[in-house]
Formats: structure tokens, C-alpha cells, sequence
């Protein structure tokens, strides 16, 4: 299997949003952290969707 990534750059105003993505376990990081460490929680429906087979 080939080791594909992607790149995409978001902008609105001043604000720049970077993201890549690669082939991996399925975990989301944001800034090499947890997304419910990231934010503080409230992602739950991430958690349990993945675990049902729908993200």
C-alpha cells in the first residue's frame, strides 16, 4: 500500500487552519493532543460512533 497523504489549508481573516492526513490507527490528534484533551471534553459522540464502524 502506497503511504498517501493529504494536505489542505483552511483561511478566514487572519485565522490559518493546517491539516494532514495520513493512513494511521483512526486517532485524531490536534496539536499532538487528544481531541477531548484539545477542547476539554464534549466530543463524546466521536468516541462512540468510531466504535460503532460510522467515522
Amino acid at each position: 500500500m502506497a503511504d498517501t497523504s493529504f494536505y489542505a489549508t483552511g483561511k478566514r481573516k487572519t485565522a490559518v487552519a493546517r491539516v494532514w492526513l495520513k493512513p494511521g490507527s483512526g486517532n485524531i490528534q490536534v496539536n499532538k493532543m487528544s481531541v477531548p484533551d484539545y477542547f476539554g471534553g464534549g466530543f463524546d459522540y466521536l468516541q462512540k460512533d468510531r466504535h460503532r464502524g460510522k467515522v
